[in-house]
């Protein structure tokens, strides 16, 4: 295997150089996220026809020459389950790398799981097994292992190989064009951006909670977003969803009071606890009509059972009689939004209108 690991700008210059007159480019990363709220660079890996380079995100300090290879049109960036790796150049650049093209996507198109990993789909496609042993290994410790380089290494090589064979049978399929519009919407700075407002939404079983054990929900997962965000700490590490919750059902008013509460560290209660206090009594005083009520939960009727029963049936029928796993045409929880009313779906977009949507909308407005 052949490869050069990236140590120095200058070094990282002259390979965007070379880098720079590519078409193509697999591209992966490593980092890591236990303890903080942002990822931390650790390792970028590039592979093309020119070469394949290591590049060590943590012994280089100046990182914009890679911004004319991520960031230039006329070159394609190859990833695999691409979501994770534009979140980190978004973190890193404040903006999005396109044009892009996803192997698990395009995997997706063939007759595959949705959800395939890498090692597999390289194993199934190109008969090769990947060691996997440095899978969980610590991208922040240097020096940097040849394990971890091979490994590192070894999902960009193959990733290149995966979009020449994929790229030739999507298009004797006639699917690249489905493909694009999927990695187009991966390509949407707004999935990236942190979102107070709906912080809310990583609090499991919210909807099943009083609307004022909403409120309260609402306005404190606001809050612990917003301190996660600003001391790049873990939701966790600020409150714990058990001691959130916790909060909403008993709402304490007093500092006695919080020390009752399950999971809540002494820390916050004494650094934070009037603070969590002011916001337990001014979520009281909200109207209903300010805290979220997803509609998604709510109860279907045995008629929207039934025609959600009917559809499904319809989607794994062109699933099967196109070769694509049902869950790429639409999800199950994406129907049931539909079937309450929502109309800016994906399956009324694009190919999947033409293949099922239309029938769907038809079925609808029945």
């Amino acid at each position: 295997m052949s490869y050069v690991l990236i140590t120095t700008e200058l070094e990282l210059i002259e390979a965007c150089k070379a880098f720079s007159t590519e078409k193509f480019i697999a591209i992966d990363t490593e980092f890591k996220r236990e303890t903080s709220y942002f990822p931390i660079p650790c390792l970028l890996q590039m592979s093309a026809s020119s070469g394949t380079v290591c590049i060590d995100l943590l012994a280089i300090q100046d990182l914009s020459p890679l911004e004319y290879i991520l960031f230039n049109q006329d070159i394609l960036k190859i990833f695999h389950a691409a979501r994770q790796d534009l979140e980190l150049f978004y973190y890193m650049f404040n903006q999005v790398p396109s044009p892009i093209y996803d192997t698990q996507i395009g995997a997706s198109f063939l007759g595959n799981d949705n959800q395939i990993g890498y090692a597999n789909l390289v194993k199934k496609e190109l008969d090769i097994t990947l060691d996997k042993s440095q899978t969980r290994t610590d991208w922040t410790k240097r020096p940097i292992t040849k394990k971890q380089l091979d490994y590192a290494a070894n999902d960009v090589i193959y990733l290149f190989k995966l979009y020449l064979k994929q790229q030739q049978e999507l298009t004797e399929l006639s699917r690249l064009s489905w493909c694009e519009h999927d990695f187009q919407r991966l390509t949407d700075i707004a999935l990236y951006k942190p979102c107070t407002e709906s912080a809310w939404t990583k609090v499991k079983n919210y909807h099943r909670l009083t609307t004022e054990q909403k409120c309260t929900v609402y306005e404190l997962a606001k809050w612990r977003e917003s301190e996660a965000i600003s001391n790049n700490k873990t939701r966790n590490a600020i409150l714990k969803n058990t001691a959130l919750l916790d909060i909403a059902y008993k709402t304490p008013s007093s500092i006695k009071e919080l020390e009752g509460i399950n999971d809540l560290s002494h820390r916050i209660i004494n650094t934070q606890g009037s603070e969590l206090l002011s916001i337990i009594s001014s979520s009281k005083q909200m109207d209903a009509t300010q805290c979220p009520c997803p509609q998604e939960y709510s109860k279907l009727s045995e008629t929207q059972l039934i025609l959600i029963k009917t559809i499904l049936q319809l989607i794994e029928s062109k699933s099967q009689s196109n070769n694509i796993d049902s869950t790429v045409i639409c999800s199950k929880k994406e129907l049931e939004k539909v079937i309450r009313g929502k109309r800016d779906s994906i399956l009324f977009d694009d190919w999947r209108f033409e293949l099922v949507g239309k029938e769907i909308l038809h079925q609808l407005q029945a």
